[in-house]
């Protein structure tokens, strides 16, 4: 009776050796017949592999795509903005020019201050009419101590499109008319407000929005980066 069972556990040990041989080496097979391909990306180990099945080898991985090269950025002062520190000016404001009468003017004057030596400062402005882009019709002014008009939309520094109208000028050139009509036919002035931010504990600020009919300041910002070795500062009184 004992020869009988070790004789079983012989053959079935024999038998789970055999098995497992038989799995090991079909799975060596079927692996030695796949190559490196678009769709066995994996089995392309080397560069030499790799690049041989016209795949591209980079990060010591071989890919189906080349790696993506960083492209310059189309909207250059724009995305500096991040960097910089902004100052609200005006935040959702109702303006225009009811009869295009001076006196009816629904306007915003401000106070601001300047601490500082500053290497850079953007005016950032978004302006709309039922939520849509301005007209030639409408213009947005402002002035800085008592300098500038009608902002001279079609030469705003580059900027993303969107449904509302956006602009954005570095402020030591901004282009401007001095009275409307407003149309992207005339010829504009420009103007440097830079000049004024140097350390004024008294900058006046006056914007509206030239329009028959309501119209809105989304938002007026300024965008500041301080000089080397300078604790600059812009700020509303």
């Amino acid at each position: 009776m004992k020869n009988k069972i070790t004789a079983i556990i012989s053959y079935l040990a024999i038998m789970f050796i055999t098995v497992a041989i038989g799995a090991f080496a079909i799975s060596f097979l079927v692996k030695k017949s796949i190559v490196c391909d678009k769709n066995h990306i994996q089995f392309c180990t080397t560069e030499d592999i790799c690049v041989s099945n016209d795949l591209y080898w980079w990060d010591n991985f071989c890919h189906l795509t080349e790696k993506s090269k960083s492209q310059p950025s189309e909207y250059p002062d724009y995305d500096s903005l991040k960097d910089l520190t902004p100052l609200m000016i005006i935040d959702n404001q109702i303006s225009w020019s009811p009869e295009a009468k001076t006196e009816n003017i629904i306007g915003y004057p401000k106070q601001i201050k300047s601490i500082g030596r500053f290497a850079r400062v953007y005016l950032y402005a978004e302006a709309s009419v039922n939520n849509k882009p301005l007209t030639q019709y409408e213009s947005l002014y402002i002035k800085f101590n008592n300098e500038g008009g009608h902002l001279f939309r079609s030469q705003s520094l580059k900027i993303p499109s969107d449904t509302i109208t956006k602009l954005l000028y570095a402020v030591n050139n901004v282009p401007y008319l001095e009275h409307v009509p407003y149309s992207e036919n005339k010829i504009p002035l420009t103007t440097d407000w830079f000049q004024f931010f140097k350390d004024d504990p008294s900058i006046s600020f006056y914007a509206y929005i030239s329009s028959l009919r309501p119209a809105t300041i989304n938002k007026i910002v300024l965008y500041y980066g301080c000089a080397e070795d300078s604790n600059c500062k812009i700020e509303t009184k």
